[in-house]
């Protein structure tokens, strides 16, 4: 099964990742801290689909309303 995380950062620090994970919580995202990429980099996500539609249409969206830099990351 592959998990496709819609990314909203990666961050050096730790704590700017939890900062950004309670700022999206705030406005409603089901945001997670998703671990650290190959750079050393804390990723944070604005939610996780297993549906691959689901998930473009949701990064559509979070493009459109909140920002051009969000990506989708899938892992299997």
């Amino acid at each position: 099964v592959r998990t496709h995380h819609i990314v909203a950062g990666a961050f050096r620090f730790r704590t700017n990742a939890d900062k950004k994970i309670r700022q999206l919580k705030r406005r409603g995202f089901n945001a997670t801290y998703i671990g650290t990429n190959k750079h050393g980099l804390h990723m944070v996500n604005y939610d996780s689909y297993t549906d691959v539609g689901e998930a473009l249409n949701a990064l559509r969206m979070v493009k459109r309303t909140q920002s051009k830099d969000a990506w989708l990351l899938s892992v299997k």
